[in-house]
């Protein structure tokens, strides 16, 4: 019997300025399998965005993010919260507040369901097919140029 052996690794690049992020791209060119956009200020700017969405075509490599607002800039999948069922875990907290529980009484709770969303657009133009199954949702919006 084969087996496969994988490691699975996390790298991080550091950079102290938007205009910095093309050449930290670069340097991730052949490294990385997808990029994680993570919610900075410093990689979420529209020159930065474009810079991500070049380089993931560029390479083949989709932008995973944690928000669906960026399917439209050409992430390929966001995964993010259910909102309105963190309006419901609130509407059940604040109905406990109400029913006379101490609002300290009540522990902090996690999210209870994630969302992934895909943008289909994005993995064609890469080549990659995806069990679109799988997914919660499929983007359908246009992805800004």
């Amino acid at each position: 019997m084969n087996q496969v052996s994988s490691v699975e690794t996390l790298l991080f690049k550091k950079v102290a300025s938007p205009s910095l992020v093309p050449e930290a791209l670069k340097s991730l060119a052949d490294t990385i399998d997808a990029y994680w956009l993570l919610p900075d200020e410093l990689v979420t700017t529209p020159q930065t965005l474009q810079n991500l969405r070049e380089f993931s075509m560029a390479n083949r490599i989709p932008i995973i993010s944690f928000s669906d607002k960026y399917l439209k800039a050409g992430a390929a999948a966001a995964i993010t919260f259910d909102m309105a069922d963190m309006g419901s875990q609130a509407a059940d907290m604040a109905a406990r507040i109400l029913a006379g529980t101490n609002p300290g009484e009540i522990t902090t709770e996690t999210p209870r369901r994630q969302r992934v969303i895909v943008n289909t657009q994005v993995f064609r133009r890469m080549g990659v097919v995806i069990n679109e199954a799988a997914v919660d949702e499929i983007y359908s919006g246009e992805i800004r140029p």
